[in-house]
């Protein structure tokens, strides 16, 4: 049995960054960090995703639409679930699931919830404290189980994400050298 050695010549992928300046291998710092960034991003939805309600639909947690006016004509904005900012400042991404308020307790848990009576019948005080008196019989709403879905992410994509970073940086780096 023969051993292959193969060898690899940098000397082309070092002249091109030698030929990058400062603004254009930010640029490709960036986009190494958006995209590894998306990955992360990728997986955490497919995490939260995968959770299916018992009657077969899922949590409906892949965006909704904001409506609101803005000088006099309609926008609409989708939020998106699971969100990427990039800081140019510092060069450091942030991956965050605050895109959509509800995906905290999908994601922490909830403890038992419950409503009050339905109907405001007048108030009462103890103290200085006001506190409405409500007739009916409140409900109980349950409890949400937590994932940990960007936790399980997180620990999914960790080795991917930093293990290829250099194959990422050089394909920016090729990329953005070629339009040059």
């Amino acid at each position: 049995m023969s051993k292959t050695q193969i060898t690899f010549d940098s000397s082309q992928f070092h002249a091109m960054v030698d030929r990058l300046s400062g603004p254009q291998m930010k640029k490709a710092m960036f986009s190494t960090l958006r995209s590894s960034a998306n990955i992360l991003k990728k997986e955490t939805e497919a995490q939260f995703h995968s959770r299916i309600n018992k009657d077969g639909s899922s949590l409906g947690l892949n965006g909704y639409k904001v409506t609101y006016k803005k000088n006099n004509k309609k926008v609409t904005k989708v939020r998106r679930l699971v969100t990427v900012i990039i800081n140019k400042k510092d060069v450091s991404a942030k991956v965050h699931i605050m895109g959509d308020f509800r995906a905290k307790f999908f994601e922490k848990g909830t403890k038992e919830r419950y409503t009050k009576g339905h109907k405001i019948t007048g108030e009462y005080r103890i103290g200085k404290r006001k506190y409405l008196r409500r007739s009916g019989k409140g409900g109980r709403r349950g409890t949400i189980k937590a994932g940990y879905h960007f936790r399980t992410a997180q620990q999914l994509t960790e080795g991917k994400i930093f293990s290829d970073m250099e194959k990422r940086l050089s394909k920016a780096i090729i990329r953005i050298s070629k339009r040059k």
